[in-house]
């Protein structure tokens, strides 16, 4: 992604959560309190957001104590710890955000995950040299794939569900899989204990503002619109 995009994408994205909660709420699908649960949860991620933004602007995730004491895969894991941890905690939560995506419609969080078409500005951050080829093939030639598909996908999924959903189960699983190997060869590709890749560029643009939010924001972001999928599938 290019960087000037981060921040429109950060903003369609946050946009998109609470308008698929206020329309939850306005419809009666849930409770005022689930509500309530699940707006906090948001007010906790977007807090997020603004932490991760200043931990790049500051350096710390490249400080070289943090490179070789601080797993950089946290940057991942907080939001999705923050998710998992509420979600465990909080019965009243659990039922708003089942309830929240049950109210959307399939397709459309099918058709959501074209935004990852901006996985081209990764690509041209190659051709300009800020990151390593070994990176580039693995991870954002399949998320760009993820992205054209999305759209068709969601097209076959409204003309013919049955036949489209053991296609989407796997489209699902895929998209998800993919940030899985790009957080490992982010790892291996930075300077630091488990650095392997030693010649050309290392991925230290991607944890540079506003870079940073796609893996500390918009990764976590798209693994849970794939769950969300797989959820809803299941009564496909």
């Amino acid at each position: 992604m290019e960087a000037p995009s981060v921040p429109l994408l950060v903003g369609i994205t946050s946009g998109a959560l609470v308008g698929a909660l206020w329309r939850a709420s306005a419809r009666g699908v849930v409770s005022a309190e689930e509500s309530r649960a699940c707006a906090q949860l948001l007010g906790v991620l977007f807090t997020w957001i603004l932490v991760s933004g200043a931990l790049a602007l500051n350096g710390t995730y490249l400080h070289p104590t943090a490179l070789r004491f601080l797993p950089l895969l946290c940057g991942f894991l907080v939001p999705t710890l923050l998710v998992i941890v509420a979600l465990w905690l909080s019965p009243r939560l659990r039922s708003g955000v089942v309830g929240v995506i049950d109210s959307i419609p399939l397709r459309l969080l099918v058709g959501v995950q074209a935004i990852r078409i901006s996985a081209l500005g990764t690509i041209v951050k190659y051709l300009e040299g800020e990151l390593p080829g070994h990176f580039i093939g693995p991870v954002a030639v399949p998320d760009l794939l993820v992205g054209l598909t999305a759209l068709p996908m969601a097209v076959w999924l409204t003309r013919d569900p049955a036949h489209a959903r053991r296609s989407l189960i796997v489209w699902n699983v895929f998209g998800a899989a993919i940030f899985v190997g790009a957080g490992i060869l982010l790892h291996v590709s930075m300077p630091g204990p488990v650095q392997f890749f030693t010649s050309g560029p290392t991925t230290e643009a991607i944890f540079h503002f506003p870079m940073v939010l796609v893996p500390t924001f918009l990764v976590p972001c798209f693994v849970g619109v794939h769950a969300a999928c797989l959820w809803r599938l299941r009564s496909v």
